[in-house]
């Protein structure tokens, strides 16, 4: 059913070919100020200063005029004092720090054309400009006056403030095209788009937030071979979910008795959680009492902080409208909703703004947000044992992860499971929040250290990883394909590897250096399939997402006779330090990363297309390639 791209498009997008360079930079600054008061007291001030600028976001389908550049900076000062007595130790801070990110349009200028996963060419379509500012005073207090017990007692509060700007499709962003997927009344020259997406409003958003937590801890050594760690963590968060947001009256009126009251808010109905207690437990068990083989394990539950930026579109969505807006040739409906008839004034920015000022553009989203919405938390369990042979340590470990509350979104539906798109003025989609998602990992690790001397002369390491990663619900923010998370059932997740090596090796060279090298081999990370065998006329049924059941197929055989890898990295570093008078010392460092030049890919086609009622050719070819050959030396002075 797909027509192809005539001649003078592909001549076009031929011009949008290339190699281009990805650009990197990073000035980074570390002060350090110290002050012995007395025997017992010592202050200390500290900054740290980074400011990095990347081209990314680019390479296969992608054409470099669609890059994103990266804008990002972390400054940090703290100071601390420090004061020890003879049976405790008080550690008392207060820093500050201003984060911000800011991705925006490397090459401003045309808008974003998607030519149906051919070429994306054009000024990216999307820019963020977010600030967070965070004052911090923390306190740690050691005791270790009772025999046997080593007591930590801590706290801290911060006080944080945002600035957000997310102008998202801010450029208009064009997508599908009726000449290549659809046989009627329609040209094949890619000359009519499908849709245009274009951003409206108010980017910008102040808030504020404040985090308190306190610890308690005693490590207990209950007899010479056994010791165990209790430890009790507490955590709060005045503004998590947005606690004081009130729900846009058009929508309260349109989707009373349509939807659960906890979807709606004026500001008072979501409370505070103070249910983030976190216990841990460990202990470890010297079997011979000379450290030579111990058998260690622990169980810990450890609550996460809701990245406010995730939070921030129940908000964002009415403030800044996202507007589809859906063409076809002669303005017949496209698949039952409304359509314009295409004139090339659609091209421009103003010829769409004057579509959604006519009352004539497709509707922009709304999003509620579960008011009884909880933090997602994990509880941790892992069982292992450490052997010492002569100089080499080995040890073996498994451990397993379970998480839940995940945040994330699915269509709002009624009790016939049918979506509740289009139910009030001034919204398309509806959108609640759920944090019924939940994943889960296994792992068994496996390591064998001979520390480096300077006496031997050499060092080398080597650990292996065999792990699971499984989860339910869709793969990143929203769950669209089934009304609930549960609904997915269990699945791989993206990114899921089963196997992963890594070893290094040290040793002494002439004339004082130390040549260093590190091997990094991975069996390659899962992906989701795009299976749309049965969607073959937009007839109504959904195409199938096979998450997590893409497998990378370019392994090769690498050092080990018969073992085939996708991931294949070798890092060399060589060093050198040299002693200057007055004990100060230079330090010299080359580095090369990938020095084999492999190419490491980092995305595959994942589509199945019904061409004939056979697979599309393309699936499972890779689109991407990690960073190739790279050197760099740096010099550093100590004194």
């Amino acid at each position: 059913f797909t027509k192809p791209a005539a001649a003078p498009l592909v001549a076009l997008l031929k011009t949008k070919l290339g190699t281009f360079a990805a650009p990197f930079e990073s000035n980074l600054f570390y002060g350090k100020l110290s002050y012995q008061v007395d025997t017992n007291q010592n202050i200390e001030f500290t900054a740290n200063i980074r400011d990095e600028k990347e081209i990314r976001d680019f390479g296969g389908q992608i054409a470099y005029e669609n890059a994103t550049n990266y804008r990002n900076s972390v400054n940090t000062f703290s100071l601390k004092d420090k004061y020890a007595s003879s049976d405790w130790v008080n550690e008392a801070m207060v820093s500050y720090q201003k984060f911000n990110w800011n991705p925006r349009a490397n090459t401003p200028g045309q808008p974003q054309i998607d030519y149906n996963g051919m070429l994306v060419i054009g000024q990216h379509a999307s820019t963020q400009d977010i600030t967070q500012e965070r004052t911090s005073f923390r306190d740690d207090f050691s005791y270790v006056g009772i025999s046997s017990h080593s007591i930590k007692v801590g706290g801290n509060i911060d006080f944080l403030k945002y600035k957000v700007q997310k102008a998202d499709n801010i450029n208009p962003r064009y997508e599908d095209w009726w000449g290549a997927i659809r046989w009627w009344g329609a040209p094949a020259d890619f000359s009519i788009p499908n849709a245009a997406y274009i951003g409206i409003g108010n980017p910008n958003v102040d808030a504020s937030n404040n985090q308190i937590g306190w610890y308690v801890q005693d490590d207990w050594n209950v007899t010479p071979k056994f010791q165990i760690n209790m430890g009790l963590r507490w955590d709060y968060e005045s503004d998590m979910f947005d606690t004081k947001y009130v729900t846009p009256t058009d929508v309260r009126q349109g989707l009373q008795g349509k939807l659960p009251s906890n979807y709606f808010t004026d500001g008072s109905q979501r409370k505070q959680f103070y249910g983030a207690f976190q216990p841990r437990l460990g202990f470890s068990y010297d079997v011979s009492g000379k450290q030579k083989t111990v058998v260690f394990g622990g169980f810990g539950r450890y609550y996460d902080r809701e990245v406010y930026n995730r939070v921030l579109d129940e908000k964002m969505k009415r403030q800044w409208a996202t507007y589809k807006i859906r063409f076809t040739v002669d303005g017949r409906n496209q698949d039952s909703n409304p359509a314009l008839a295409w004139n090339p004034i659609y091209w421009t920015k103003a010829g769409l703004e004057s579509v959604i000022a006519s009352g004539q553009a497709g509707l922009p989203e709304a999003w509620l947000m579960d008011n009884n919405t909880k933090p997602t938390y994990s509880d941790q369990i892992s069982l292992g044992v450490r052997h010492t042979v002569q100089t080499t340590n080995l040890s073996m470990t498994l451990t397993q992860t379970r998480s839940y509350n995940n945040l994330t979104w699915i269509f709002a539906r009624d009790a016939a499971g049918n979506k509740l798109n289009g139910t009030i003025p001034g919204s398309s989609a509806i959108l609640l929040s759920t944090d019924d998602k939940r994943t889960w990992y296994q792992a068994m690790y496996f390591q064998a250290d001979r520390p480096y001397t300077e006496a031997s002369g050499w060092g080398v390491g080597l650990a292996y990883t065999l792990s699971w990663s499984k989860m339910t619900g869709a793969i990143g923010e929203f769950n669209f394909d089934k009304p609930t998370p549960d609904a997915y059932g269990w699945h791989y997740q993206e990114g899921d590897e089963r196997h992963h090596v890594v070893a290094n090796v040290m040793v002494k060279i002439p004339f004082g250096f130390r040549l260093a090298t590190i091997i990094t081999l991975g069996s390659g990370p899962a992906y989701t399939i795009n299976d749309n065998f049965n969607d073959t006329a937009h007839d109504g049924v959904q195409s199938v997402r096979l998450y997590g059941q893409g497998r990378p197929s370019n392994r090769k055989e690498f050092l080990i006779p018969g073992v085939k890898w996708a991931y294949r990295n070798v890092d060399l570093r060589l060093q050198k330090d040299i002693e200057l008078p007055r004990k100060s010392r230079l330090g010299i460092t080359i580095e090369a990363t990938n020095v084999l030049n492999t190419w490491n890919y980092i995305g595959y086609n994942a589509d199945i297309y019904p061409s004939n009622q056979a697979p599309n050719p393309l699936y499972g070819r890779p689109t991407g390639v990690g960073p190739m050959r790279r050197a760099q030396v740096g010099l550093t002075y100590t004194f």
